[in-house]
């Protein structure tokens, strides 16, 4: 399974196959969260395990730097990860949602809104807000 883990000033994502990460994430008040990996060090997964072309986010990293990543079309997500490859993400973990709405806070404290806004406000069952993890650097 892959992985964004963020503790002492580092942030990470990975693939595990134990909790060894997630428990030093644990001891030293860091955050983390798993979820499907797309690309890993520059490679593709062999399979997926989701089908059917759909709106698609993941959570990228180039260089030392993470990019939060949305498809304006739906794709399926051997295409979807095969893009950020090609785009130069060395690794990559998938982040459910589709066009459900969601929103983050820029470091200056804005609201920015992502998906779709009329959603806004309706519970999550399928659709509406979605309850995502937030990563701060303190």
């Amino acid at each position: 399974m892959g992985y964004c883990a963020m503790a002492n000033n580092n942030v990470v994502i990975g693939v595990a196959r134990d909790e060894k990460v997630k428990d030093y994430c644990i001891e030293n008040r860091g955050c983390f969260f798993s979820q499907f990996i797309l690309v890993s060090n520059g490679v593709l997964p062999s399979r997926f395990y989701l089908h059917g072309k759909v709106e698609r986010r993941a959570i990228g990293r180039i260089g030392n730097k993470l990019y939060y990543i949305e498809s304006h079309n739906k794709e399926a997500l051997w295409a979807f990860a095969d893009a950020l490859r090609e785009y130069g993400f060395i690794d990559a973990i998938y982040i459910t949602g589709g066009t459900d709405y969601c929103y983050y806070r820029s470091a200056d404290g804005r609201l920015h809104d992502i998906g779709d806004s009329n959603q806004k406000g309706k519970k999550h069952k399928g659709q509406g807000t979605i309850p995502w993890l937030v990563f701060k650097k303190r």
